[in-house]
């Protein structure tokens, strides 16, 4: 997910000149808990709250990123990788939270 630059939940008219993209840190996940909210909205079940970003860099940091507004070091957008072993031969049939274990 990669959102618009935001200050307080509106976005923000002037565009940044400069977007960092990091590795994750546990130093973000709150900040990347609040831009699902932002980007999702409060009620929708499907959204990554801060144990799954947490769980994420805990089994697969290497492929956690995050784009960073360097001015304030606020998050303005993440990416998550993960690794699975599948068959090549067989289809994947089944959904993102039966294969991750609920993210």
């Amino acid at each position: 997910m990669l959102a618009y630059p935001v200050e307080t939940g509106q976005i923000n008219s002037q565009p940044n000149t400069e977007i960092l993209v990091v590795p994750a840190t546990e130093r973000y996940v709150e900040q990347m808990a609040a831009l699902q909210h932002l980007a999702y909205g409060e009620d929708d079940d499907d959204i990554m709250r801060e144990e799954h970003f947490a769980s994420h860099l805990r089994y697969f940091p290497q492929g956690q990123f995050v784009a960073l507004d360097p001015e304030t070091d606020t998050v303005v957008g993440t990416t998550s990788g993960m690794q699975i072993h599948f068959n090549r031969e067989e289809k994947l049939l089944t959904s993102w939270h039966v294969t991750t274990g609920d993210g």
